[in-house]
């Protein structure tokens, strides 16, 4: 009756392949299909964190062989007794048998002798070797959860090395280990598994197809890096995990992607390959920006506005200057001040006051930007903020005693103003006219700065 209970508990766990893994195991022996048999070998020495384990030729090459990195499973030879596990090995290296100076003796002895054939007893103890595996982790039944799996990093126990058989795990098993904690309802498949760098296959023996899934949710909002070799396709998984995130929010959109395309392979195609680009494939939720567009890809300009973006272009200039540690005090005053952004102008919670010294401060800067020799549309930035300083009567009296000229209305004509107000400045620092109707000062640490540089 306990029997019966525990295989209905397992009835619908995806532990139950291995189960069935072993039963045909079990069958394939009885019926001397070697060539069907998953069985490796026996396991010669065992660690919490290294097992070495002893295979034999023919056992290589019943499972398509066994290369360096692959997955193996340690499962106990009383698995029957006990709930359904296994230990995950990785395969590390070679190992020495404790007959490997034997085994080299006698590969000497019959090289030396020139022998054409081995007969079939050496040739049956050479076959055998060892290899050295690490163990990444047990798979077993989630304790609080009904038709899950659980993996550990390590092992809670292990007993004698005799009482441990491993195997090569079929496809089956080999998706188990790989996609079984990606959640159904949101998985993405980014390509095949690959055991090895090598696609030489032995005869009848193709390599597993094996999808590799990955829960695009899983990279929304982490740090995620990837490492390879050249040309083995680091930017091409890179390209699959953006394409993952725009498929499976295709209805909520709720996910925003920022590429930095140094090489521009991701916004533009590549014939040579016969592929597309991410941007191409996906037009309606790309948008491309290039410094230095291309005629086949359509794209906006990547540059700021110096003049619409006055906080953040003086950020970039700031970061320009420091290149230079012997700046002088009026650089120094210039890229300690605070440019206020259009928006904080436009906003209409910003006292009047405080919004007509923030448009000084930005018509200050404009005029420098201007006397550098960029280039804008005045038309359209008066539109933002009017080309006027709306500085009061009595200061433009104090400054132009021969006679007031009218507001400024363009860029040159404020790069006059400002420039006759800092020699007067400059003439007179103490002067009444440089006190507003508050007795506050008129121009505060940061317009000097501005006006001085």
């Amino acid at each position: 009756m306990i029997n019966f209970f525990q295989k209905a508990e397992m009835q619908n766990h995806p532990l139950r392949i291995l189960n069935d893994f072993l039963k045909q195991e079990e069958a394939n022996k009885k019926a001397k299909k070697f060539d069907d048999l998953r069985f490796v070998g026996y396991v010669l020495e065992i660690g919490y964190d290294i097992v070495t384990i002893i295979t034999s030729d023919p056992f290589k090459l019943a499972v398509g062989g066994i290369p360096r990195n692959s997955f193996l499973m340690m499962i106990p030879s009383n698995y029957e007794d006990l709930p359904p596990h296994f230990t995950l090995l990785r395969v590390i290296e070679t190992a020495p048998t404790p007959l490997t100076k034997e085994v080299q003796q006698t590969y000497f002895e019959l090289q030396k002798r020139s022998m054409p054939e081995i007969d079939v007893f050496t040739q049956s103890e050479l076959q055998w070797g060892a290899l050295k595996t690490s163990v990444l982790g047990m798979y077993y039944p989630h304790p609080n959860e009904i038709n899950k799996v659980e993996f550990s990093n390590d092992l809670n126990n292990f007993e004698s090395a005799h009482k441990y058989r491993v195997f090569s795990p079929n496809e089956e098993l080999l998706n188990l280990i790989i996609n079984v904690f990606v959640p159904e309802t949101n998985q993405f498949a980014i390509g095949g598994l690959r055991m090895t760098e090598c696609r030489l296959t032995l005869p009848k023996k193709p390599l597993p197809n094996v999808e590799v899934k990955v829960a695009p949710k899983d990279f929304m909002g982490a740090r995620t890096s990837m490492f390879g070799k050249t040309r083995l396709g680091k930017s091409n998984v890179v390209k699959l995990l953006i394409q993952s995130l725009i498929e499976t929010t295709a209805k909520t959109k709720n996910v925003g992607q920022i590429v930095f395309d140094i090489d521009g392979e991701y916004a533009n195609d590549n014939p040579q390959d016969n592929s597309k680009s991410i941007a191409s494939a996906y037009p309606s939720r790309c948008h491309v920006y290039a410094i230095t567009p291309k005629a086949a890809t359509p794209s906006k300009p990547l540059k700021l506005n110096f003049y619409e973006h006055p906080d953040r272009s003086h950020i970039i200039l700031k970061s320009l200057l420091d290149l230079d540690n012997q700046n002088a005090n009026y650089v120094n005053a210039f890229k300690s001040c605070v440019i206020p952004s259009i928006e904080e102008i436009k906003d209409p919670s910003t006292p009047r006051n405080v919004k007509l010294r923030m448009e000084r401060r930005v018509l200050m800067y404009w005029a420098i930007l201007h006397k550098a020799g960029y280039n804008v549309s005045q038309t359209e930035l008066s539109k933002k903020i009017t080309l006027n300083s709306k500085y009061n009567k009595t200061l433009r009296e104090a400054v132009y005693p021969s006679g007031t000229p009218p507001a400024p209305k363009n860029l040159d004509e404020l790069i006059s103003e400002f420039e006759s107000i800092k020699e007067f400045i400059r003439r007179n620092p103490n002067a009444p006219e440089l006190l507003s109707s508050s007795g506050n000062p008129l121009f505060e640490s940061d317009e000097l700065g501005l006006l001085f540089f």
